[in-house]
């Protein structure tokens, strides 16, 4: 390709994988170990697209960076990543998968989104995220055997499907739901704040959601295919895809009055949400 020159918005909120496949030509802006696109009069360094030496094992972002691209460190031999500024706010897809021998991240305040796949398969033992994380997608930190901690904020607004799913973090139980915790500095520690699956899947009828739980991730309760009631309690904020798929016996939802976000509208045969009037899921006879 001809393609030598780039220029991009300082304001750009996703880069995909191998955007620059076969154009050779194109002027990265080389910082430490990264290659860089952006705009040189604002943001020269705005996407971190890649690696010039992908066999070093320190990388070290420019502060000005907004975006680490899909795949831009896959498959590398990076031990340590330094993360700082206070622009850096997505992590794209598969963006550190299968990265062995990263042991450890400490994300900035600033990131709000972690891509699908984002740090699957690393050699993690420990992730610190930001207070400022508001997205965290399918898979994000799957076959990470070695992780047995993780901190995630208060603040999380949405959860994917399988996000820690293969590794050694530790679950919480409450009647016959599983979750994962939070324990902020400033606050008191919620060991129930994100369902995120539940035992015995295809054999429960009933199941307690806990009335400290905030987050429902995607698929949580996919496969009860014995389950005929739901209820959904007063803090829960989101709830993902699929959290309800496959449950051909659900017969009857019931949302908290207190909810501020969900109500069940309609003789208990639907979850809607409360602001948009959007329907989430629906049953027979229902919504």
């Amino acid at each position: 390709s001809a393609l030598t020159n780039v220029r991009m918005s300082a304001n750009i909120t996703k880069f995909g994988a191998n955007v620059f496949n076969y154009s050779d030509a194109v002027n990265f802006t080389i910082y430490e170990n990264g290659k860089y696109v952006g705009n040189p009069n604002v943001a020269q360094h705005a996407v971190f697209v890649g690696l010039v030496d992908s066999s070093q094992t320190t990388l070290k972002l420019h502060p000005d960076t907004r975006i680490i691209a899909d795949r831009a460190c896959r498959e590398s031999a990076i031990e340590e990543v330094t993360f700082w500024g206070n622009k850096l706010h997505t992590i794209g897809s598969r963006a550190f998968e299968n990265c062995n021998n990263l042991a450890s991240i400490y994300l900035p305040n600033c990131v709000t989104t972690i891509g699908n796949d984002a740090f699957s398969y690393c050699g993690l033992t420990s992730a610190k995220l930001g207070k400022g994380l508001k997205h965290l997608g399918d898979s994000a930190f799957y076959g990470c055997a070695q992780l047995t901690s993780v901190s995630i904020p208060e603040g999380l607004a949405e959860i994917g499907t399988y996000v820690f799913e293969g590794s050694a973090i530790t679950y919480n139980e409450y009647d016959n739901g599983i979750y994962i915790g939070i324990a902020p500095v400033d606050a008191p520690a919620n060991p129930y704040f994100i369902l995120v699956g539940a035992n015995n899947k295809s054999h429960i009828t009933t199941l307690e959601i806990h009335a400290d739980t905030c987050l429902i991730a995607a698929g949580a309760l996919y496969g009860c295919n014995q389950l005929t009631s739901i209820t959904i309690p007063a803090k829960v904020s989101f709830i993902g895809s699929q959290t309800f798929g496959n449950c051909p016996m659900l017969d009857s939802f019931t949302v908290a009055s207190e909810n501020e976000y969900f109500e069940s509208p309609t003789n208990n045969k639907a979850i809607v949400e409360k602001e948009t009037k959007r329907l989430l899921y629906g049953l027979n006879g229902g919504y």
